[in-house]
């Protein structure tokens, strides 16, 4: 599977309300899938922090820290192609994506 790595040109920040909308995790290890924790398609959550430019640790999704087989130890991120900005009104999403330009992901 090939990783997407755009969002729609909003930047994600720290408190930023996003919703799930590709919780497809077939490709993770099935003894992660017992022990982490993972986000839901259609649910919201809050951003906590950026792990890099393409991965977030979301408020609501909170798992143990563990070593990765190349030797990082960190609490595992998710990539932000697998939200979307949240918005709650029609005004409230106009005025997040104004002057923004968008890329089709097909």
């Amino acid at each position: 599977m090939k990783h997407r790595k755009s969002i729609s040109g909003v930047e994600f920040k720290t408190g930023t309300k996003v919703i799930c909308i590709n919780d497809d995790f077939s490709n993770v290890r099935p003894l992660y899938k017992i022990i982490f924790r993972f986000p839901v398609a259609g649910e919201v959550y809050t951003i906590r922090g950026k792990y890099d430019a393409e991965s977030i640790w979301l408020k609501e999704v909170i798992n143990e820290v563990m070593r990765f087989p190349f030797g990082k130890i960190t609490e595992p991120s998710f990539f932000n192609w697998r939200f979307r900005l949240y918005v709650e009104d029609k005004i409230e999403a106009e005025e997040a994506l104004k002057g923004k330009e968008f890329t089709s992901l097909k």
